[in-house]
This record gives C-alpha cells, sequence and structure tokens, in this order.
C-alpha cells in the first residue's frame, strides 16, 4: 500500500477457490503525484536485475514507483524513486527527504523526444526540408522566408530554456519509457496493438481538417432574376393590386361619368408613367377633379417606386451572368446511386432482387469497381488514358499522392481514392449503424466509380516512384482548363494552394467547396510527461496564438519557390487586363433578348389589328392583275410556254440556224429569213394572247 495524497496504489496476489489457484489483482488511481512503493528487505546494491514491467501496473504515465529498501546498517529504510523513464533498480534515485520529494523529482533532468509524422510530402512538418536549421530564440526572425526550419526545430528553440530539458529528433519512433511529442496527431487514430500506443496520451487538438475542394469550373445561365430582385413578393403582390384598382376605377368612371367618348387609354398612361414617359390625356379629362386625385396620387408614388427599382435593378445589368459553382461533394457526383444498390453492394444477406432497375444498377456498379480495384492496387502502374469508363461530362476528382508511408494496398494511390479504399473495410461492419453512416457511404462509393477520373491525365502512375513534383504540374495544368475537374486536398492547406494559384493566374476566378469530408482533429500528443510542466507550457504557446502563427506561417511556405505552369510554357507571365466597359458577356444581354421577345409578341398582334387593311390591299392588286392580263402583252404565265412551242417549229418552215459563213455568201437570204421570223412571232402572239383570255375567262 502507498499512501500519497490520499491516493494509493495496491497490488496483491490472493488464493481463490478449492483448487486454491492465484489471481493477480492491480488496483491503481490515476494521478501524476501517486506513487507505488515496493518494501524490500534487500540492500540496493542487490537491484541488479532488469525492472519487470508485467509485474506493476502498465500505466506507467500515472504514478512514481518508490523502493523502500534496507540501508548500509541493516537497520533503517531508505526511500529511491524510479524516473519513468528508466528500466533498472541502478536507475532508482535516492529522496533524502520525503516531504520533499515533488520538487526533487521536478529538478530531474528530462528527455524529450520530438517525433514526427510518417509522411511522404509534408512540408509542414519538416520530412522534405533538408537543410533546416537550429533555431535559436532571440536570434532569427521566424517570418523571414530565407531562414528555412521545421515545427519540431521551432519547438526545440521554444523548449530550449527549460531547465535540464534535453531534447531529441527522432523519426519515426521514439524509445518506449521516454517523454515524446508527437506532431500532427489524429485524435483517435490510435492502434492499440502496438505496445507504444498503450501509453496514455495527453492530446491538444490545434486544428481540424478534411478534404475540401477548389476549382474555377463554372456553368453560367441566362436568368432574369435581376428584374425581380429589386422589390420583394409582397411589394410586387402589392404593386398589382394597385395598379388593377387604379386602372379598374379610372375606367369605370370614365364610362359611367359621362367620358366615354373621350379618347383616353387608363393603362396606357399607367404604363407611361412606369417608365417615366408622359402620358397623352385629353384637356377635359384633366379637368376632372377625380381624375386628377386618382392619377396624381399614382404618379407621385410610382416617382418613387420607379427610382428605387432602377437604383436596386441597374448595377446588375452589368454584373457576369449568374453560374453553378459546385459547393459540396454531392454536386461532384455524375451518377447518384441508390440507397438500396448501395446496401447490396455491400451487403450478401438480403433477399433476392425484385426490381431489375436496382438490379442493373448493381451489377454495373460491381463491374466497374471490380475491374477498377484491380488496377489501383494490384497493378504496378496505371495509366489514366487506360480507363474506358472515364466519360467527359463528369468531374475529375484530382488529389496529390498519399501522404501515408505505410505498406497498405490503398496507401499509394491518390489521396482521395486510397481514404476510400481505406473506408470500405469499415463500412462492411458499419452500414447498418445509422442513416448518416449509410448516406456517407452512399457518397463515398459514388465518388470512388471509374467514371470519375482520379489522377491527372497523360501521366503514367507508378507506385512507386512517381514523381510528386510532376504529378502536382499535371494537376494544376488541368486545374486551369477550368474544366470539370477539381482539386482536393486536406482543408488546413487549401488555403496555401487557393493563393497560390489566385495570384498566378489572375484572369481566373477560382471557388472553394463548402464542404469538409470526413473532419478530423489535428494536433500535438504528449506521451510519458508524468509531472512534466512541458505540456502546461506548450499548452500556453497554443491558447497565445503562436502556435498556430507559427504554423500558418509554415502552410504558406509550402509553395515557396514554386513557379506557375502556364508561365513556364509560356516563356513569360500573362497580364491580366480588367474589363469595365458595358458587354454582352453579363446580364445585360437579357435586356436585348426581353426586347427581341416583345419585338416577336408585337408583329403577330400589329398583323392581326392591320387585317382588314392588308386583306382590302391584296384583293385590290388582284383585281389589278386580272385587268392588265386582258390587255395585248405577255403578262401570261402560258406565254412562255406558247413562245418555246412555236421556236421549235421554226426549222420547220425550212430556215435553218444562222450561220455566219451564209451571211457572207448571200446577205439578201438572211433578209428573207427576218422577215420570215417576224410573220412566225405575230402568229404566235395572237394564239398566245387568245389561250391568255380563255384562262382568264375560265378564272
Amino acid at each position: 500500500m502507498a499512501v500519497s495524497r490520499h491516493k494509493y496504489h495496491l497490488y496483491r496476489k490472493e488464493n481463490i477457490g478449492s483448487e486454491r489457484r492465484t489471481y493477480e489483482k492491480k488496483f491503481f488511481q490515476y494521478g501524476n503525484d501517486a506513487f507505488v512503493i515496493i518494501i524490500t528487505t534487500k540492500r540496493k546494491n542487490e537491484f541488479n536485475f532488469p525492472l519487470k514491467f508485467d509485474r506493476i501496473p502498465d500505466l506507467f504515465n500515472t504514478y512514481r514507483l518508490a523502493v523502500s529498501y534496507l540501508a548500509e546498517d541493516n537497520y533503517t529504510n531508505s526511500v529511491c524513486v524510479m524516473a519513468h523513464t528508466n528500466a533498472t533498480w541502478l536507475d532508482c534515485r535516492q529522496i533524502t527527504n520525503w516531504d520533499q520529494r515533488m520538487s526533487t523529482i521536478a529538478t530531474w533532468p528530462t528527455v524529450l523526444c520530438l517525433r514526427m509524422p510518417r509522411s511522404l510530402y509534408d512540408l509542414l512538418y519538416g520530412t522534405e526540408i533538408i537543410n533546416s536549421v537550429k533555431l535559436k530564440m532571440g536570434n532569427i526572425n521566424l517570418f523571414d522566408r530565407k531562414e528555412n526550419y521545421t515545427m519540431a526545430d521551432w519547438t526545440e528553440a521554444a523548449l530550449s530554456k527549460l531547465h535540464n530539458l534535453t531534447i531529441v529528433q527522432n523519426n519515426p519512433s521514439c524509445p518506449i519509457r521516454v517523454a515524446r511529442l508527437e506532431f500532427d496527431y489524429e485524435l483517435g487514430s490510435e492502434n492499440y496493438l502496438a505496445y507504444a500506443n498503450l501509453v496514455p496520451v495527453m492530446p491538444l487538438i490545434t486544428r481540424s481538417t478534411g478534404f475540401q475542394f477548389f476549382t474555377c469550373y463554372r456553368e453560367q445561365f441566362i436568368s432574369f432574376k435581376i428584374y425581380v430582385a429589386p422589390f420583394q413578393p409582397n411589394l410586387w403582390v402589392a404593386l398589382i393590386i394597385s395598379l388593377v384598382v387604379v386602372i379598374t376605377s379610372v375606367s369605370v368612371y370614365k364610362f359611367f361619368g359621362g367620358y366615354e367618348k373621350v379618347s383616353f387609354s387608363a393603362w396606357l398612361f399607367i404604363l407611361a408613367t412606369m417608365f417615366e414617359e408622359p402620358g397623352q390625356m385629353a384637356k377635359k379629362i384633366e379637368r376632372a377633379t377625380y381624375f386628377r386625385l386618382i392619377l396624381g396620387s399614382w404618379c407621385l408614388m410610382s416617382i418613387f417606386l420607379t427610382n428605387c427599382y432602377n437604383g436596386l435593378m441597374i448595377s446588375e445589368l452589368n454584373a457576369p451572368l449568374p453560374s453553378f459553382e459546385p459547393k459540396t461533394f454531392h454536386e461532384l457526383i455524375c451518377l447518384k446511386l441508390s440507397l438500396e444498390s448501395t446496401e447490396r453492394f455491400f451487403r450478401s444477406d438480403l433477399p433476392a432482387i425484385v426490381d431489375s432497375r436496382i438490379a442493373k444498377e448493381l451489377r454495373f456498379v460491381g463491374n466497374l469497381t471490380m475491374w477498377y480495384f484491380n488496377a489501383v492496387i494490384t497493378s504496378f502502374e496505371f495509366d489514366p488514358r487506360s480507363n474506358p469508363h472515364k466519360r467527359d461530362d463528369c468531374f475529375n476528382l484530382l488529389s496529390i499522392k498519399s501522404k501515408d508511408k505505410g505498406f497498405s494496398p490503398t496507401s499509394c494511390n491518390p489521396e482521395l481514392l486510397s481514404y476510400i479504399l481505406s473506408r470500405f473495410e469499415d463500412i462492411m461492419y458499419a452500414w447498418r449503424e445509422n442513416s448518416f453512416l449509410r448516406n456517407y457511404y452512399n457518397l463515398l462509393l459514388s465518388l470512388s466509380l471509374p467514371i470519375h477520373s482520379h489522377h491527372p491525365k497523360n501521366m503514367t502512375y507508378l507506385k512507386k516512384n512517381t514523381n510528386l513534383t510532376e504529378m502536382q504540374e499535371k494537376i494544376e495544368s488541368e486545374i486551369i482548363k477550368c474544366g470539370k475537374s477539381v482539386y482536393i486536398v486536406k482543408s488546413d492547406v487549401i488555403d496555401a494552394e487557393y493563393v497560390f494559384l489566385s495570384k498566378s493566374y489572375p484572369w481566373r476566378k477560382f471557388y472553394k467547396g463548402k464542404q469538409i469530408l470526413e473532419s478530423s482533429s489535428y494536433g500535438v500528443a504528449f506521451r510519458m510527461t508524468g509531472i512534466s510542466k512541458i505540456p502546461v507550457y506548450f499548452k500556453s504557446f497554443v491558447e497565445s496564438g503562436v502556435h498556430g502563427r507559427i504554423e500558418q506561417e509554415l502552410i504558406a511556405r509550402i509553395n515557396e519557390g514554386r513557379d506557375p505552369v502556364e508561365d513556364r510554357d509560356l516563356g513569360k507571365p500573362r497580364k491580366f487586363e480588367e474589363v469595365d466597359s458595358l458587354g454582352f458577356e453579363g446580364t445585360f444581354a437579357t435586356f436585348f433578348i426581353i426586347w427581341g421577345i416583345a419585338i416577336g409578341l408585337a408583329l403577330p398582334v400589329f398583323v392581326f389589328e392591320v387585317r382588314h387593311a392588308i386583306r382590302a390591299e391584296v384583293t385590290q392588286d388582284a383585281q389589278k392583275a386580272k385587268d392588265e392580263a386582258t390587255k395585248p402583252g405577255l403578262t401570261h404565265p402560258r406565254c412562255g410556254e406558247l413562245l418555246f412551242k412555236s421556236a421549235k417549229n421554226i426549222p420547220r418552215t425550212g430556215v435553218s440556224p444562222l450561220n455566219k459563213d451564209q451571211y457572207k455568201a448571200n446577205p439578201d437570204s438572211w433578209t428573207l429569213i427576218a422577215a420570215q421570223f417576224v410573220r412566225i412571232l405575230e402568229e404566235f402572239l395572237r394564239k398566245a394572247l387568245l389561250h391568255v383570255k380563255q384562262d382568264v375567262d375560265r378564272f
């Protein structure tokens, strides 16, 4: 039994049962200031065997192990305490004053191991920084981009002034019994099968991050909403009711008030005032008091309404056309799978399918996923051009290669695809849990279909030797085309990519998604710190904002020295020219569309209103044509036909075709031929006019 500040630990063996079997029981209380005291009659120099951890509580972050041993005089007892980072009895340190045990232990030297994340692509925490420097607080500007350092370097420099603190950087693991500080710690990600993770953890969450996308793709469409947007619906209803009341009251008074013969249209006058045009009104109407009151009050109200409407609407005429930009991952899906087909994909214990549509969809999804998973997991290389299921009308879901350095078959794929594949095992067990997970896994399966491309184009994807820089450039070259491609990165570094592309391509507008997929909490974690004040000091860095500002600075350095792909290909940067002039690219084009529709509707109305005049004109023209047809001439259509028939008879009269040589030999013969042709032409005209007269009479 050990008592310290009313906390105790008890470890004993009991013989229980008829067979007198031995059972070990452990009772211990959490607390960094608790002590487990082992009382022995041995001397300290006899402690020459290793400390057996299986004989004491494994939660060795929660206690201090003390030993009461026999002193040199073989009469009194001395007490020594084991540092929690030591594993042999020879390291047991004597405490002369038991009342000062806490302050004594606090002065012992502490070794802190900084554990880096296992990552291939993480400039934030230093695995890609080779020439990092050892910082010395006070002689360096942390925001000078010429200085190269990591988060571990800054932490070591910030904690270096602590008394008796030794910091070592060991990547990726630290000794089990050494206090360690883990960066990029994900809350809830511990593998408790590993002995190192059995050590109680003290997490300090600094950020929450997940998958987020951005793109410059947008789909513009024409909308006439700007013409009704200035007023709320209730105001439009009140305005329409007012117009109906004014026009009706004026028309009724005009009819029953003795003004029915006066030329005046109430609705045309109201319409003119709405468009800020003067309306025409007869003198007799102007002198009527009723018309003055009704129409005068309306004119006063129309001034306020038209000016308010113009002021709110006119600024929108030069605005860009409304467009669709994807905001959530659901809007990126090209084929929305039903929940039933997704459930049957993950479960095989369901009854037979009755709906043929579900069966067809399930068969389609099964064939696609089987081919795709075999291609990206088992193949040594993957070429996106060999994907026969890729559809051009679907979004390309591009992401950088997974950061995981493990040997999992899914770890070497793009980050989003690797995450989806790793979750499929969880899906098998968690599908029935709740409706949220059902919809979430349905989304993941829809995003994993090969109709979406997860790899950049024109790049053979090697499992082991994929060039991350080349992959990033390929993704950038596809994103800046503003096609149906999105760049999916973690939300804590998306701002760095977004700022870089926005500055490099100012003539393009990039949009960030509003949804964060698989949000997780990240930060730092302390293990084996015991009663050390290091977690308290580091917590003050976080709460004061110093840690967050350094983290933000390191994220901003991710793209330091990176050149835009388009500028490098063109050889010179493209200048951005702002256009302030009015054009048809914006909503101003809708004004001409409305004008064209109005003209198109006015034309048939015009034809209907002048239908009597058109009929009279057509009748008059027909009569004139009939009169002209009775006169001599070749106005009838059959004249040409008769002329052709008569001309065919010319060779039968003995007239041969004209010949230049015959004319030179006998000029007089040509005179006879001409005379004969004139006689034939006269006969032709006479017969033609006769036929015309007969046709006109029949008409």
